[in-house]
């Protein structure tokens, strides 16, 4: 079984991926080695690319990324040649939050002083959330956020924001931060300014939540729209290949009990359906229908979005 990791070494989804690798094995029928393989590149398309074309497709390759591939489909200019729709989602390990952050020593302390002059911030590449949001909000809030990309990885972004290349990152997932850097929260070495979360967080009192600093009602639907996607697949995504029929599928089956052992009611059956997963369930509330699995039944169905 491998692991493909959407990021660079020493990254949080780098990891995370490592930690769930040392100890997954054992919890599958034959207890299988698990290797954990990088796979780099445009913030986890080609990661989610290779998942959809080359893969084996019978459970022993999943792959772990941040919520940028996911929603690419949805808002990016070109297709990313895949579907999320023949994926299915396996599970993730922890509740998250996205951070915009800067560095201590720069003018940039609060989201107000992006709005008064250019901040620089480091991306990984087309899809990636850091290459997402500061667009986002430069359109929504008026910021003047510069997106400076083609960073590798995580660990190459936090290089560059030390050695003075970029002000910062819009975003940081909290939980990848705190893996990578945690001196930088620990010692105070960075200034959050604004949070990617649909509410205010005790960890950070002084840092608003994004949703909470638009007026107006389609600014704030599309930013509870992106910021959904970051914080249902939490820190860490495992996602895998299944088949496209509605059919039971035993080796994701096996996977996802290893991965969430305690028994998962029937609405939430892990099947080769790609309405059953939750992450195209939210995609979905961008499209004329929700798709999904009936309560109780966990068969397939199309149900018609509300007016």
């Amino acid at each position: 079984m491998t692991i493909y990791v959407a990021g660079t070494a020493g990254g949080g989804i780098d990891l995370y991926a490592r930690l769930v690798g040392r100890h997954i094995g054992r919890h599958i029928p034959g207890k299988p080695t698990v290797t954990v393989q990088l796979m780099p590149g445009a913030g986890g398309i080609r990661a989610a690319n290779y998942l959809a074309e080359q893969a084996p497709r019978d459970g022993t390759a999943m792959t772990t990324f941040a919520s940028g591939p996911i929603l690419e489909p949805l808002i990016g200019a070109r297709n990313p040649g895949y579907d999320m729709s023949s994926f299915t989602w396996i599970g993730a390990i922890t509740k998250d939050i996205g951070l915009c952050i800067s560095w201590g020593p720069t003018p940039f302390k609060t989201i107000d002083d992006v709005k008064k002059q250019q901040m620089v911030v480091a991306g990984t590449g087309a899809g990636s959330e850091t290459d997402t949001w500061p667009i986002v909000l430069n359109d929504v809030l008026g910021t003047k956020f510069k997106l400076v990309t083609g960073y590798v990885g995580s660990q190459e972004t936090i290089l560059a924001i030390e050695r003075g290349e970029a002000h910062g990152r819009c975003v940081f997932s909290l939980s990848a931060l705190k893996i990578a850097k945690p001196d930088w929260l620990r010692d105070k070495k960075i200034n959050v300014l604004v949070l990617t979360a649909l509410e205010k967080s005790a960890e950070f009192p002084g840092a608003p939540a994004v949703v909470d600093l638009v007026a107006k009602q389609e600014d704030r639907q599309l930013l509870e729209l992106v910021t959904a996607l970051h914080q249902a697949r939490r820190s860490a995504d495992f996602i895998g290949i299944c088949a496209k029929s509605c059919s039971p599928n035993p080796a994701v089956e096996s996977i996802w009990r290893a991965a969430l052992p305690r028994p998962r009611p029937a609405r939430c059956r892990v099947r080769a359906c790609p309405t059953s997963s939750p992450v195209n369930a939210i995609a979905d509330r961008a499209s004329d229908g929700k798709r999904g699995c009936d309560p109780g039944t966990s068969t397939c169905r199309t149900r018609q979005a509300s007016s």
